[in-house]
């Protein structure tokens, strides 16, 4: 038993290593199980606990059938269990059904938002794209400030329901942005997203109240890699 935990604690410090050391980028499935057996030299069980310690510690999430992929954590960030609340998301067709009710209630959240907002919402809305800035305008900002953007445009909709619906969505919106931020990385230069520039389009199109041309936008922006998250069905 003492041998089993000495392995596991040393697959699992070497994979931590070469999470935080570039290798296995966030976003990207980690190599299959067989893999790292071959790559550390132990069993599949010793691997297996490894991953479930990182899973259980916020560096990992599993999907069922598809693997474990590399999450994004803010930097100097304790590792912490798992948020459990909410939609819960096991396999990659959640992710996938997640992305899709999620492009249809943000965009008539940001329909409303065009509408209702008020001057306390848009200095939400301009402090969180703020916090997004970049020199490269062609960035993307963390995960989490990408959030904190989108979770404005929904609260300056004052949908109550609808927020609160939004908010329990929350785990598979964020598996599914930080796998698309691992997608984005593997593209050819010059097809990526438009990053700080399609936020700030968004921004405008709130600011100038035009709600349809919002929702189109909404719903191109979210879809951006939907078919490529397939490949990981």
């Amino acid at each position: 038993m003492a041998r089993s935990s000495k392995l596991t604690d040393a697959a699992y410090r070497d994979i931590l290593g070469r999470i935080e050391g570039g290798e296995y980028s966030v976003g990207l499935r980690l190599p299959s199980e067989q893999d790292l057996c071959r790559k550390l030299n132990v069993s599949r069980t010793v691997v297996r606990n490894a991953i479930s310690r990182l899973r259980d510690e916020g560096i990992v999430e599993t999907i069922r059938g598809s693997g474990a992929f590399v999450l994004e954590r803010p930097a100097g960030e304790v590792p912490t269990k798992s948020d459990s609340r909410g939609i819960v998301v096991e396999s990659m067709s959640d992710v996938l059904e997640c992305q899709q009710i999620r492009m249809l209630l943000e965009g008539e959240m940001a329909m409303l938002a065009a509408e209702r907002w008020i001057p306390e919402d848009m200095e939400r809305l301009e402090a969180a794209l703020d916090r997004m800035s970049r020199e490269d305008e062609d960035a993307l900002g963390t995960v989490d400030e990408d959030l904190a953007f989108h979770e404005a445009i929904v609260a300056a909709s004052h949908n109550q329901i609808g927020i609160a619906l939004y908010a329990t969505m929350m785990p598979g919106i964020r598996i599914g942005m930080t796998m698309q931020r691992g997608l984005y990385k593997l593209l050819p230069k010059g097809r990526g997203p438009n990053g700080l520039k399609e936020h700030r389009a968004l921004l405008e199109l709130i600011r100038e109240r035009k709600a349809n041309e919002l929702r189109d936008a909404i719903h191109n922006h979210i879809s951006y890699f939907h078919p490529d998250l397939r490949k990981y069905d």
